[in-house]
């Protein structure tokens, strides 16, 4: 499921190279869809994406094995038991893993489910959030109203019928993605709250408050939470007082959720610097600085993490000593997602790309021994910089209609 697991640690039990090469590449069709980014989960040996149509790839291979539904499906995907989850427009969808047969939908009309569910203990717990609408007419304030009620929720679903099984309302909208841990799920919205609800009822068991505001989900470990924010402050909480522990400012904002593992939190910033902190104090361990801004899912694996960019650069790194080990230029655009599988990196990118890299030996080389940026940094390709541009221009339009898409119209 999304980050690996239900608490969004990023950490995969998989062997992961020092260094890679593109084994093979999957493409999707060009569409009129804006908001295309490859969203990419690992499940019994297959390589499942979204959104769009739901499609199985081969992992050996990058052939397709199935593909199925329309392109309504938004978030990332969440396999188990031989099913597939999926946020969508105007519903939360289960598929069978095999067939791409719908088991169930459960439909919500004006309601489009980004955030990415978890499935835990037979329920699927999700946020909600609205679409992309102007409403006119006699039923515009009414449509509108229950829009802006229903975007702080998060819903719980039985995971084999679909069946509501409780419904929380948040003081602020619920786009992230919630958490779960012994028997408690977190969620965050988008005012600076953080919610500690029952799994079985739905019940606040807490409610905590983070410095700043944030539009990414939380990560979280035995003891504490962790979370990025707009203003550029990566928050440590306790897990059970909700006590802020400890901050750090990396002054730039931060969109992807923190990776977690071998004691260390990892995380980039808009800026283009990637950072390890001491997970326990929030010390600065090391840090990698990029020039690209920091989007993707992080994996932690092996005493390695792997993080992408914003101008397609893939890198590997040593989790230790923040020594790059890998670097590569992809001939694309925006990497938002990665997966990784028996030593297998699946690279997500906003243009729906999906490469798979590899073993190979090493050969690239750093600036230091104890890490920092490497001596070279790759050039991108004029064709990929026209690509990001036009890219970027369409995701500032994307944010704008998400700022106005419940304006109704006003009197004459």
């Amino acid at each position: 499921m999304f980050m690996c697991d239900p608490q969004h640690s990023g950490y995969s039990p998989s062997r992961m190279p020092s260094c890679v090469e593109k084994k093979w590449e999957y493409s999707v069709d060009p569409n009129p869809y804006m908001y295309r980014s490859a969203k990419l989960v690992i499940s019994e040996g297959k390589l499942i994406a979204a959104p769009g149509p739901f499609r199985v790839l081969d992992v050996n291979d990058g052939s397709l094995l199935l593909q199925a539904g329309g392109s309504s499906y938004l978030s990332f995907p969440a396999a188990t038991q031989r099913k597939v989850y999926f946020g969508m427009e105007e519903g939360v969808v289960c598929l069978n893993a095999d067939t791409g047969e719908v088991i169930w939908k459960h439909e919500e009309k004006y309601i489009w489910f980004f955030s990415s569910p978890i499935v835990i203990e037979g329920r699927v717990v999700i946020g909600s959030e609205s679409g992309f609408f102007d409403y006119w007419g006699d039923n515009a304030e009414a449509i509108t109203r229950e829009i802006e009620h229903k975007r702080r929720r998060v819903l719980c679903l039985d995971a084999g019928t679909g069946e509501i099984l409780w419904e929380f309302y948040a003081d602020g909208v619920i786009d992230a993605s919630p958490a779960y841990f012994d028997g408690v799920i977190y969620v965050n919205d988008g005012d600076g709250n953080i919610y500690c609800l029952n799994l079985e009822t739905g019940e606040l068991l807490s409610k905590y408050r983070m410095r700043g505001y944030s539009d990414s989900s939380l990560s979280l470990d035995e003891e504490r939470i962790y979370i990025g924010t707009g203003n550029g402050i990566l928050n440590c909480l306790s897990r059970e007082t909700g006590e802020i522990l400890w901050t750090y400012d990396c002054g730039g904002e931060i969109h992807a959720v923190p990776a977690l593992g071998y004691g260390k939190v990892f995380f980039g910033d808009e800026n283009g610097t990637f950072y390890c902190l001491n997970a326990e104090d929030g010390t600065l361990v090391w840090e990698i600085e990029t020039g690209s801004t920091l989007f993707s899912a992080v994996v932690v694996a092996d005493s390695k993490v792997a993080f992408g960019t914003a101008d397609g650069r893939l890198y590997i790194a040593d989790a230790q000593t923040g020594r790059v080990t890998d670097l590569h230029v992809l001939e694309g655009i925006r990497i938002t997602s990665l997966a990784l599988s028996e030593g297998k990196l699946f690279v997500g990118e906003i243009n729906g790309r999906i490469t798979c890299f590899e073993e190979a030996p090493c050969t690239f080389e750093t600036s230091s021994s104890s890490g920092g940026s490497p001596l070279w940094i790759g050039k991108v390709p004029f064709s990929a910089l026209i690509s990001i541009l036009v890219v970027d221009a369409v995701f500032i339009g994307f944010l704008v209609l998400r700022l106005f898409r419940n304006r109704k119209k006003p009197n004459p």
